[in-house]
């Protein structure tokens, strides 16, 4: 990555970086890293660096990742002390290669599920997070459930490639200036997990659609599309909603009286069978 101009300088607190874009001021700022921290997160590598670049510094099929894209790979630059807290992922499995620095990661296999409290709020699309803010410590007196957990620790240096399967809960810590990047890869339970993501954000929006903006931010997360352009969505949503009520009561009644229909029908033929029989007889 540093052939490329990516550097990150650390000397007496000061963090200096280079942008890989063109006309980029680098620029130094003092700080003290016992109190603060900083993580680019999260960052598309097709939006955050140019085509060629990708295409010549993340070669997924090296590892054996053969199906994996530029726009379903994020890039992670973090400071020591920088974290992600407990969560698991709705969607695909996790692939990390570790670039740089090293990385704390608890990881926790989906039936811990209910000893870690899942909860959605403040919601963000795929990501379940834990109500625990340190799963290794946590409260027990608000979640005695947390010592039934199992997690598994592995700390990565660079070079370093993890594999996290669908669902697992994971916490990740940098220990270090660390760089790395990852790719989710598809699962076949997807386009389930995608419906229930669908529901839920329409049940979020719909419920903090009220809410002032300090309520908003307790029930969305801040990375997610405000709900001003989700308004529209929920209203359309309530609309399909009843749509669909009305059509699965007005298809009961058409199958109740297509039932009533047919037994009519069935003794109306029963009685003529014993009437012609009657007269045959006589």
């Amino acid at each position: 990555m540093v052939q490329h101009g990516l550097s990150l300088i650390v000397s007496h607190a000061k963090y200096q970086s280079a942008s890989l874009l063109p006309g980029y001021k680098s620029s130094t700022i003092d700080v003290d890293p016992c109190k603060y921290n900083g993580y680019l997160s999260y960052q598309y590598v097709g939006k955050l660096f140019a085509e060629d670049l990708c295409d010549a510094a993340f070669q997924w099929e090296t590892i054996g990742v053969a199906n994996a894209k530029h726009e379903n790979s994020a890039f992670w630059l973090g400071t020591p002390g920088a974290q992600t807290r407990c969560h698991y992922d709705s969607y695909g499995v996790n692939v990390v290669v570790q670039l740089h620095g090293t990385k704390r990661w608890v990881l926790f296999p989906p039936q811990d599920s209910p000893y870690l409290y899942p909860t959605r709020l403040p919601f963000e699309e795929s990501t379940v997070r834990s109500a625990i803010n340190d799963p290794l410590r946590p409260d027990l007196d608000t979640y005695p459930k947390a010592t039934l957990a199992t997690p598994q620790i592995v700390v990565l240096n660079a070079g370093d490639v993890l594999f996290v399967p669908h669902h697992w809960w994971h916490a990740v810590d940098c220990t270090s200036v660390a760089v790395s990047v990852n790719a989710w890869l598809p699962h076949a339970n997807d386009r389930h997990e995608q419906l229930k993501e669908a529901l839920a954000r329409l049940i979020t929006s719909s419920l903090s659609s009220s809410l002032d903006d300090k309520g908003q931010s307790a029930v969305v997360c801040a990375t997610e599309v405000p709900l001003v352009i989700l308004r529209p969505l929920v209203l359309t949503g309530r609309f399909v909603f009843v749509s669909a009520f009305i059509f699965a009561v007005v298809h009961l009644l058409t199958t109740i009286c297509a039932a009533i229909g047919l037994n009519l029908l069935f003794w109306t033929g029963v009685a003529v069978s014993k009437a012609h029989a009657l007269l045959s007889a006589k």
